[in-house]
């Protein structure tokens, strides 16, 4: 077992690489993508103590925070230049803050056989806990994703299908597999969440053969395809629904939205029937917020 902390560029992000006792494939891992979705962060160091004294095959490589200037500063965007690491791929070694952080981060992506990449509620954010992949076209990603359903590791995985150009689509190209863990909310650490995202680490590590097979839930996942936001359409104060269940009918109310003096209330209601997977529950909307994310 061999473990170092280095970094490709010091001021951008910094990695951990633990070696395992065998050859083997390597996942890559990473959290703080977006700088205030903290369960993910506990999460990757959590990996780190416990998979530094652990028997595995291959190479396993953590990066608790990628978004750096975001975590600094309390928010999902790096304040710097206002961009979203997560929006970036593969990034520009001479852009912006943003580009560059990506550009030191992609290196890992495509030398890695799955990428793990654990996101969280925001602290404005509800969330309910789901695994995000895309299938690509490639026969041995697709492989994989079929065996993470069968594997039983979650209550629900929304499974899209990925455009020419996309970071699935680019990283499928190169065999590595991209997965998009989220669980946790309101930027909280709770231990289950925390502990779920690190069950979900082994899960990957297992299918790579890097591992033997942890136990697993006894009923099979919710499988979704689609996924569709509902959106504020101008600034505002909104007010979700009490009564919104994670099971969403058509025309079922989201919530209230109102201009920033309190008048002109407008009910927002689900577009479509499905599940909820993320929503707003601050009182602050801005233009385009995401008041709603809906798998079905």
């Amino acid at each position: 077992m061999f473990l170092s902390l280095f970094s490709q560029k010091p001021r951008k992000i910094d990695a951990i690489e633990i070696l395992g006792n065998l050859p083997g494939e390597t996942l890559l891992i990473t959290a703080g993508m977006d700088g205030d979705e903290y369960a993910g962060i506990a999460a990757a160091h959590e990996i780190v103590r416990r998979f530094s004294s652990r028997a595995f095959s291959g190479k396993l490589v953590v990066i608790p925070i990628v978004n750096m200037p975001g975590f600094m500063n309390e928010s999902s965007h790096n304040p710097i230049d206002g961009k979203f690491p997560k929006m970036l791929f593969p990034g520009n070694a001479n852009g912006s803050s943003t580009e560059q952080i990506v550009a030191s981060l992609a290196p890992y992506a495509f030398t890695a056989n799955c990428w793990l990449d654990l996101h969280s509620g925001a602290i404005t954010e509800g969330l309910n806990p789901f695994l995000w992949l895309h299938r690509t076209g490639h026969h041995e990603i697709d492989s994989r994703i079929d065996q993470i359903v069968s594997a039983n590791i979650t209550d629900r995985i929304l499974i899209e299908s990925c455009s020419v150009g996309t970071k699935a689509a680019q990283l499928a190209k190169r065999g590595c597999m991209y997965v998009v863990a989220e669980s946790g909310a309101r930027g909280d650490r709770n231990i289950l969440d925390i502990e779920r995202h690190v069950q979900w680490a082994e899960a990957m590590m297992s299918i790579l053969g890097m591992i033997e097979a942890p136990a697993t839930q006894s009923e099979a996942p919710i499988v979704m395809n689609h996924i569709r936001y509902v959106t504020a359409s101008h600034d505002g104060i909104w007010d979700p629904s009490a009564f919104a269940t994670d099971t969403i009918k058509t025309n079922d109310v989201i919530g209230i939205a109102r201009s920033t003096n309190g008048n002109k209330p407008k009910t927002i209601a689900a577009p479509v029937a499905g599940y909820r997977l993320w929503w707003k529950e601050t009182m602050r909307m801005k233009k385009g917020d995401v008041l709603c994310a809906i798998g079905f």
